[in-house]
């Protein structure tokens, strides 16, 4: 009993020395100063073998008494059970406190890294923080002087602006001034070449009228010689005192004759009648009312003039050329007739029944010339046919839809209207100069007015757009080159004199029927744009399917664009040979 109660006192105070926590894992406290260290945990598993030794060893030993040996070897047992927990808990305290010295060197080391890379960090965030003040500071400098010199630069700019547009103010005025001081000295030029052709005129003129009244005034003064004595006796008889001088030759001085008798200076009514009569017959005589020239005499004795006899053959000239100048009055006359009856004023049904009704194949034909001479300023006579009405009026004068049978219509009546009869537009003589006048309203078209003159006598002409359908086919070529010489004064001009656009018919809402040439072959059997070599002919088809003929012989009778266009036609027609080509540039 002794040995059992030892045993549960054992028990009894081994377990007291034990904590059973919550979980039955039992966990001895070792003290150290300052901690306190759990060995390696006791589980309810070691127990539970501990007891049931002490149970079978009781169990055993329940009927008698226990031995000696059995209690050592359960003490030994004991003991050495609670000496390997121990060693083993030692060994756990000292592995742990190895580990938590480790950890505290660790962590000693950690805290000292922590707190070199927070002074680091600090340091850094320091001279961050002075970094982005002095930034901050320089970039507000900054920005102070480049809000500075925008300011400036947009002051400088702004003045450079207005200076500028000063500048530009001052050169479109300086320009305008130019552009008018050009045109006063274009218009100066052309009145100073107007005022020299007009001087020239009159200086002409006054040697013709010179040589007129030279004459005249030679008979005169040869019929005052001559009656002279006559009017000597007159004075005296009727009481009239007469001054008169006659000039010396080789510079003697003058002689007043006096009168004979002294009469009084008073005459009857009658007398006065009979005196101015006769004067008045001597003026007739004279054909000149300088009838004064002896009062002038006795007036100015020192100064008179030199009688000169004039000669036959003086007179015999200019008889001739006053016959002249009848003669050639006559002549522009009757030219004018034949103009008249070769170029009748358009109506509406003559320019209907010309272009529409009966119309000629060919823009120009040949006709019988008037008033052609062979001077320097006559040019190849090519009168034009009516159908050269078959286009539209010019580059740049109206935005024209083509086709418009309304437009067409208008432009029909454009020309009926404004144009001038082409007796009067059509010359032989050439274009020498040409002036543009001014623009003006033309119905619903704009037309422009010009001045030009033609031939070395410089005969002035005003012609318009709507009469260049009258004038000669060579005035075309002229004043296209004139055109072209100073293409800024002159525009808007057509490029050449007229280009085909569309026929009248549609206009007229007719169907246009072209009769073909004889013996020149079918044109309903002729190859289209190809060289007949039998007949010298070629077929063209216009856009309205309207077919044409053109005879090479004819070439020379085409204006200069239509010609070349249909040239280049035949050139690209590959069933053209190169020797048909090449007998076409000939």
């Amino acid at each position: 009993m002794e040995t059992y109660n030892i045993l549960i006192n054992h028990n009894l105070y081994y377990s007291q020395k034990l904590s059973i926590n919550c979980s039955g894992e039992v966990q001895p406290k070792w003290t150290m100063p300052g901690r306190t260290l759990y060995p390696t945990p006791v589980t309810k598993r070691h127990l539970k073998a501990v007891n049931e030794k002490l149970d079978q060893q009781l169990s055993s030993s329940s009927s008698g008494a226990y031995s000696e040996a059995a209690l050592k070897a359960l003490f030994s047992s004991v003991v050495t059970e609670h000496s390997a927990t121990l060693s083993s808990a030692a060994k756990a305290i000292e592995s742990s406190t190895s580990q938590c010295h480790q950890a505290s060197l660790a962590v000693d080391s950690s805290t000292k890294e922590c707190k070199e890379a927070t002074a680091k960090v600090d340091k850094i965030v320091s001279e961050a923080h002075l970094f982005l003040d002095s930034l901050q500071a320089a970039a507000t400098k900054n920005a102070q002087t480049v809000n500075a010199l925008v300011e400036s630069l947009q002051r400088s700019l702004q003045s450079k602006r207005s200076n500028l547009e000063v500048a530009r103010q001052a050169i479109e005025a300086a320009n305008e001034t130019l552009h008018a001081n050009n045109y006063k000295l274009c218009t100066a030029t052309a009145e100073v070449n107007d005022l020299k052709s007009e001087w020239e005129v009159i200086r002409s003129s006054a040697a013709d009228v010179h040589s007129i009244l030279l004459p005249l005034i030679t008979i005169r003064r040869h019929l005052a010689d001559k009656l002279r004595p006559a009017l000597d006796i007159l004075s005296r008889i009727e009481g009239v005192p007469v001054t008169c001088v006659q000039p010396k030759q080789g510079g003697e001085k003058m002689k007043t004759q006096p009168p004979s008798g002294t009469k009084p200076s008073t005459e009857p009514k009658g007398n006065e009648a009979s005196v101015s009569n006769k004067e008045k017959k001597m003026k007739k005589i004279g054909e000149d009312d300088t009838d004064n020239e002896d009062d002038v005499y006795a007036e100015n004795p020192k100064n008179p003039f030199q009688k000169v006899k004039p000669s036959e053959k003086e007179i015999k000239e200019n008889y001739k050329k006053q016959k002249a100048e009848l003669e050639q009055k006559r002549k522009e006359a009757e030219l004018l007739e034949k103009k008249k009856s070769m170029f009748p004023i358009w109506t509406i049904d003559s320019l209907q029944r010309c272009t529409i009704d009966e119309p000629s194949i060919l823009w120009l034909e040949p006709v019988m010339s008037f008033g052609i001479e062979n001077s320097k300023d006559a040019q190849f006579h090519m009168p034009i046919t009516r159908k050269t009405f078959i286009f539209h009026c010019f580059n740049l004068t109206a935005a024209i839809p083509s086709p418009d049978p309304k437009v067409d219509r208008d432009i029909l009546e454009f020309y009926l209207e404004f144009a001038q009869p082409q007796y009067l537009t059509w010359s032989s003589k050439k274009i020498t100069t040409l002036k543009f006048l001014k623009p003006y309203s033309a119905g619903k078209f704009i037309n422009f007015k010009f001045k030009v003159t033609r031939g070395t006598e410089g005969s002035v002409h005003n012609i318009t757009f709507a009469d260049l359908p009258n004038l000669n086919p060579h005035d075309w070529i002229l004043l296209n080159n004139i055109h072209l010489s100073n293409p800024q004064e002159y525009q808007p001009i057509i490029d050449h004199a007229a280009k085909i656009d569309q026929e009248i018919a549609s206009a007229i809402h007719k169907r246009t029927t072209i009769k073909t040439m004889g013996r020149a072959g079918n044109v309903n059997t002729m190859v289209k744009e190809k060289i007949d070599s039998k007949y010298q002919t070629v077929m063209f088809i216009r856009g309205e399917g309207q077919k044409c003929l053109f005879a090479l012989v004819d070439k020379y009778l085409f204006s200069t664009s239509c010609l070349e266009h249909i040239l280049e036609i035949i050139q690209r027609c590959d069933q053209n040979s190169a020797a048909e080509k090449k007998s076409l540039i000939c």
